[in-house]
């Protein structure tokens, strides 16, 4: 048995302990979709941009980071993705609509 099947056998009879079996197999599935596959979640937030479309006010603004310094860094440090794509311009101007990644678990579809 390979740890991680394991794991994911461990963490489904734990979900399943305190909800149900279904959402517990829901989890699973958008578990191996989202890490394993490395395809976009099915629900993604969506952010309504006001004026300028620029990343750092985007990242900002929809709150998938705390402040403009950091949003600088995550891009410099290749931590930003935008529809699947790396970004290495801070300053980009987006053209909604369009899917925001920060890290490997923060999306925000902007439109």
């Amino acid at each position: 048995l390979h740890p991680r099947d394991a794991k994911m056998a461990l963490a489904k009879e734990i979900v399943s302990a305190f909800f149900s079996d279904a959402e517990a197999d829901a989890a699973q599935q958008n578990f191996i979709t989202l890490f394993q596959k490395n395809d976009l979640p099915d629900e993604i937030p969506a952010f309504k941009a006001e004026g300028e479309t620029g990343l750092l006010d985007v990242l900002v603004d929809s709150g998938l980071v705390k402040s403009k310094s950091q949003a600088r860094r995550l891009v410099q440090q290749n931590g930003v993705k935008v529809d699947g794509e790396t970004v290495s311009d801070p300053y980009l101007q987006l053209e909604p609509p369009v899917v925001v990644q920060v890290g490997k678990r923060r999306f925000v579809k902007v439109v």
